[in-house]
């Protein structure tokens, strides 16, 4: 599973009432909308730190977020061994 895939599976229904998007995008330094719009697959962020779901990690472990050892690192497939 691409880490994309699993953040999108970690913000359950209940965890997107409770946790503010806008708030982890201000958090980010990323525009207001980024992350919503990516949960929703409207937007497509890449894992590249400074530009895309990387700089989400830090706050998002604040929150419980932990991402796979064992998962893909990147949006080609490529295994992180």
């Amino acid at each position: 599973m691409l880490r994309s895939e699993h953040l999108r599976v970690w913000f359950t229904p209940q965890r997107r009432f409770i946790i503010s998007c806008a708030a982890l995008d201000r958090l980010a330094g990323r525009p207001i909308g980024t992350l919503s719009r990516f949960l929703d697959r409207e937007k497509h962020v890449t894992l590249t730190y400074g530009t895309g779901l990387a700089d989400y990690y830090p706050f998002l472990a604040l929150l419980g977020y932990q991402p796979p050892k064992d998962t893909d690192t990147s949006e080609t497939g490529e295994s992180s061994t």
